[in-house]
């Protein structure tokens, strides 16, 4: 899977902008290039600010979560581009976690912006899920490479 690929074709199928979309959770480690493997990965995780969110919601129907308030799951509709992965939007990141700073605080790829790896390793702590806190420690031999 080409994640830059396929965030090229969401944003051209979506009515999303670049300076408002921010690629979380274990998208974000995979772009980075911390996870390997996509097939560690289940979906596209991406939140949304702004103008994107509000355009997205208006068109596509809304799931409640209990983490992030609200998400739009695309894995069971129809979309115009065949994307490798299922779309998940969400309309906050959750867990106390301001879209601005995680952004701020994000790594750009080829325009797209990616979750600075310390805050997806916090993310995780706080769902404290065995795949997270799993995650957790490649994260940290990743972090550690980058010390060295």
């Amino acid at each position: 899977m080409n994640i830059i690929e396929n965030l090229k074709k969401i944003v051209l199928e979506f009515p999303v902008y670049v300076n408002e979309l921010l690629v979380t959770n274990s998208s974000a480690l995979y772009g980075i290039g911390i996870i390997k493997d996509p097939s560690d990965i289940g979906d596209i995780d991406i939140a949304l600010n702004g103008k994107s969110w509000r355009l997205i919601s208006e068109k596509y129907p809304l799931i409640s979560t209990s983490l992030t308030g609200q998400k739009i799951d695309l894995r069971n509709m129809y979309c115009k581009s065949s994307f490798s992965r299922p779309i998940e939007f969400y309309n906050s990141i959750g867990h106390g976690f301001k879209f601005r700073q995680c952004f701020k605080d994000s790594i750009k790829i080829d325009g797209f912006h990616f979750m600075n790896p310390i805050d997806v390793m916090e993310w995780n702590y706080r769902m404290g899920r065995e795949k997270d806190l799993r995650r957790n420690k490649i994260i940290k031999e990743y972090l550690k490479g980058k010390e060295d």
